[in-house]
Formats: structure tokens, sequence, C-alpha cells
């Protein structure tokens, strides 16, 4: 129908420095890059699932933390995926907006 399905948002995870000098720990080791929701549309409302994509470099694999994390997500039924380019988890955003429909279509 046109209208947005997805929303993203930017995390700062990790440790930055502070203008005086000091490092400081932002977010929660683990959680991904972007955060947010995919619309699905019901005949009756919309829902909205949790969403998380994480941005790797080339080659780059999760850390530990990171795949607990994921695990944790997927296991309250949230979306969860790696990619290397915007295409790519679109891509993988796409095929997880299918699953997710034809399980909800299924009554499961």
């Amino acid at each position: 129908n046109g209208a947005q399905s997805v929303y993203l948002v930017r995390r700062n995870v990790g440790l930055s420095t502070s203008l005086s000098g000091h490092l400081k720990s932002e977010g929660v080791e683990g959680e991904a890059d972007l955060e947010g929701g995919l619309t699905i549309p019901m005949k009756i409302a919309n829902i909205e699932i949790r969403l998380e994509v994480e941005v790797k470099s080339a080659g780059a694999a999760l850390s530990t933390v990171q795949q607990q994390h994921r695990s944790a997500v997927h296991r309250r039924g949230g979306i969860y995926v790696v990619a290397q380019t915007i295409e790519s988890a679109v891509q993988q955003i796409l095929v997880e907006r299918a699953r997710v429909m034809v399980i909800l279509a299924s009554g499961v």
C-alpha cells in the first residue's frame, strides 16, 4: 500500500572518547547496529515485529556475545539479519517478511 514497513535506528555500541578524553561505554555489548521493527499488514490491524540488523564488513563474523544476542532475539520471535550491504539487508528482510506472513496465514 506504499506505507513504510521497516523502521530502523542506529545504535551506538562500544567505547567512545568524551571531549574530556575519558572512555565511556555506550549501548549493550552484543546488540546489533540497527534496531527497529518490521510492520506486517493484517486484515484487522498491522503488527510490528522486532527487527535488528548487524552490519559486518566482508569476512567479519559475529562475536560470541553477538551470536548470543541474535539467539535471544530469535527466541523472542524477532528478526535478526547480518548484512554487508544495503541490498543484502533488504533482501534478507524481504525473505523474513515472507516467512512471517506464511506463519501468520497458517494460524500457527
